[in-house]
């Protein structure tokens, strides 16, 4: 593989930036206007939170709002909320009743984290509920290729209890069992941290860019990886800017991976001015015995290093791991006395060189956080597109040579999947989609309803073949808060010529 060519090109992208002459102190403020807080595990990015702090983020009543990557400390959420919260009477009067009730929701989830000192019990929850998801026709009893996915074909009640604890500012744990008819799977992470660096170990979820979530070119945040994290988990400033970073190894071994793949994952994030923000990420599968059958010997210590520094030569030029980096962008418009917009785009290259313009992934959207006439809405469209555009094969732009295609995701012998869930992209490779996103948190935040509108075109060699083609459909949520607790609905569907996917889902959680 190539790609250390395009390596030093990605990271002078990412740093021009610092050229700026404006200094992250004269932005901010002094550094100790930063929030501090400490150590916590991580929310996924399809959290009700994570979304509402980054609509706070976006109509600019959040000081310091960087993830290391989408998934984001509970900590770093619950000061997004309490700023927002207190910054809108005076800023943005108009959203200053959905933003009381955001904090209002998160403290009644997790009642303790406002607390202080040692062996405080941040929270917990209990949740019992049904799932169905079914799709037409009946997938293949043996898979077409040791890739492929099918959609969702689960239809099972569901018990999940999450509870979540600190020891002090450098020591917090969550653990969140769910128990099926047929299985109890468990997430969670041990966190242990000094000053602004952490160290965890746990399943956890991870998504690339800045993306609705499910995309990202690298990661999606779908599913939940086993690993050993470092992070910068509170932003650190530099003083040409904020930074985030993080670095895991991870491993997959589920169902399509052997038990010994391990995936190597870097994103560091740049914020020169609080408007604008980079990131650079890469991600790295490789070992198991996919690695000894290619390479005809056991994956060592010395072969991880070679890989993780991209050196050596050999069947991709590292090695025979299967990259992936891209390099993502995102600006906050001076528009928010009209209306807050925020611009967003995810550049990925998959494996051979010169894919990342012949056949690159891209990820782009518009985000409005919160509507003008309505800011209780908030509203986004996402464009989203894997592999190669052209009419005449050759090597130029959006265009590869016969003999060299490329597929995303699909590798023979690293797939980018863990279980039936795509490690990548929700759209799972080679395709292009359209998706138009929105929330409306009504009532005080009490009554919280999502809903996503998408049209898709799933290329052959996607991860779904040959659930592919053109196709359409939604997916909704609605969650209603009372007293104690909440109950939730959903429901999903998907349809192309050929074939039909789709679902509900009913919950009732309580919080103690």
């Amino acid at each position: 593989m190539r790609q250390p060519r395009l390596l030093p090109l990605l990271l002078a992208l990412t740093v021009f930036p610092a050229a700026i002459p404006t200094a992250a102190w004269a932005t901010w403020g002094a550094a100790d206007e930063l929030p501090r807080y400490g150590v916590s595990p991580l929310l996924p990015p399809e959290h009700w939170a994570v979304r509402a702090a980054a609509r706070l983020d976006g109509v600019g009543l959040v000081t310091g709002w960087l993830p290391a990557n989408q998934a984001a400390p509970m900590y770093m959420v619950w000061a997004a909320l309490d700023e927002g919260a207190r910054r809108a009477e005076k800023e943005r009067p108009a959203m200053a009743a959905v933003a009381k009730g955001w904090k209002e929701k998160f403290q009644q989830e997790w009642r303790g984290i406002d607390e202080k000192g040692l062996l405080r019990f941040i929270g917990g929850q209990a949740s019992v509920g049904y799932e169905y998801a079914a799709v037409s026709p009946e997938p293949a009893a043996v898979p077409p290729e040791t890739w492929s996915l099918t959609p969702p074909k689960d239809s099972t009640p569901f018990l999940e209890v999450q509870a979540a604890g600190a020891l002090s500012d450098h020591l917090a744990l969550l653990v969140a069992p769910v128990g099926t008819t047929w299985q109890v799977k468990w997430a969670g992470e041990l966190v242990a941290g000094v000053g602004p660096v952490s160290l965890s170990v746990g399943r956890a979820p991870a998504q690339s860019g800045f993306a609705a979530p499910g995309g990202g070119v690298m990661f999606g945040g779908e599913a939940f990886h086993d690993r050993v994290a470092f992070q910068i988990y509170r932003p650190l400033d530099i003083y040409i800017g904020l930074v985030a970073l993080d670095v895991s190894l991870a491993r997959v071994g589920v169902l399509t991976q052997p038990a010994t793949s391990l995936i190597w994952e870097w994103s560091l994030q740049y914020q020169p001015v609080p408007r604008l923000t980079f990131g650079l990420q890469s991600g790295m599968m490789m070992g198991g015995s996919t690695w000894e059958q290619i390479a005809g010997q056991p994956f060592t210590v010395s072969d991880f290093f070679r890989a993780i520094t991209y050196q050596g030569a050999g069947y991709m030029n590292n090695g025979y791991p299967n990259n992936i980096f891209s390099l993502s962008g995102r600006w906050r418009l001076p528009t928010e006395d009209w209306v807050p917009i925020t611009i967003y785009g995810d550049w990925g290259t998959d494996d051979n060189g010169g894919a990342w313009m012949q056949a690159p992934g891209i990820d782009a959207g518009i985000f409005v956080p919160a509507l003008p006439f309505a800011p209780e809405v908030a509203v986004g469209l996402e464009v989203s597109f894997f592999g190669e555009i052209c009419k005449e094969r050759t090597d130029s732009s959006f265009c590869r040579s016969p003999d060299q295609p490329l597929r995303w995701y699909t590798h023979t012998y690293y797939p980018w999947t863990a279980g039936n869930l795509p490690l990548g992209h929700r759209m799972g490779g080679n395709g292009r989609e359209f998706l138009l996103y929105a929330a409306a948190d009504l009532l005080d935040a009490r009554l919280l309803i999502r809903g996503d509108v998408f049209l898709r075109d799933r290329f052959s060699q996607n991860l779904y073949s040959p659930y592919s083609g053109q196709s359409a459909g939604f997916d909704l949520q609605a969650t209603w808060r009372l007293g104690i607790g909440e109950v939730g609905v959903s429901g999903n569907v998907e349809a192309a010529s050929g074939w039909t996917a789709g679902g509900f889902g009913v919950h009732a959680s309580v919080f103690f």
